[in-house]
């Protein structure tokens, strides 16, 4: 199959595209900022010529639909951005422009695919926090949370031509800046107590792309942090 990864230069993103062109896949790596790692990274896959890079700005319409030019078999919306902002603390532009990379642009990418692919599968890559959103990064929950009722209601349109999934990791890398032992301590709070890597996600990518009977499903890679109630303000201001 031809894929293509959002998102693709680096951290989940790269170890999806890794794993799906061990399996003999042909990846569509997408980048914006960081062209020399997704150059660097379909050199040490497996056959490199039959992979391609592409940089686009995703929140650029026109851009968004220079990735289309040719067809390809399914689209993993993986590229995102954790903008950690309380509720009481976000603007208006913030907003907007938290929705803009965690939702509009996946959105339009769907339809995209759905308009000029036709037919293959939609992988999105949400985050546990649908469930139970963190009020210190709501608006980013909030769009997460649109993209996952997307999902649905596109699994319900678009099918049998589209299938349309997602998958909803928990603690698997840290943000930028965040320290390790940080993640370590959030991951021993989950039921599980087992942290997610970035290859469970590719393997999950795989598994959904090679079922045709799962249409609609968000699998959730937690550890079943979703399963927990909210924290409380207090417990939240302890981690």
């Amino acid at each position: 199959m031809k894929i293509l990864v959002t998102g693709a230069a680096k951290r989940i993103g790269a170890a999806v595209v890794k794993y799906l062109a061990q399996k003999g896949h042909q990846c569509v790596i997408h980048c914006n900022r960081s062209l020399e790692q997704a150059r660097e990274l379909r050199e040490s896959l497996p056959n490199p010529k039959q992979h391609e890079v592409v940089k686009a700005d995703l929140t650029d319409p026109e851009q968004r639909q220079s990735l289309f030019k040719k067809p390809f078999d399914v689209l993993v919306n993986n590229a995102s951005q954790y903008i950690k902002v309380a509720l009481e603390d976000a603007q208006n532009d913030t907003l907007l422009n938290v929705y803009d990379v965690n939702f509009f642009m996946h959105f339009e990418m769907m339809r995209l695919f759905h308009q000029l692919c036709k037919k293959g599968q939609i992988i999105n890559i949400l985050d546990h926090r649908i469930d139970h959103p963190d009020p210190r990064s709501g608006p980013y929950a909030f769009a997460k949370k649109s993209l996952r009722d997307a999902t649905l209601a596109c699994a319900i349109q678009w099918a049998p031509d589209i299938r349309t999934n997602a998958i909803a990791p928990g603690f698997v890398l840290p943000p930028d800046g965040v320290p390790l032992e940080k993640m370590d301590r959030l991951v021993q709070g989950t039921p599980g107590k087992v942290a997610p890597t970035p290859e469970d996600v590719a393997k999950t990518v795989e598994f959904l792309m090679t079922t045709p009977a799962i249409n609609g499903q968000v699998i959730y890679l937690d550890s079943g942090m979703h399963l927990i109630a909210p924290c409380s303000a207090t417990q939240l201001e302890k981690l």
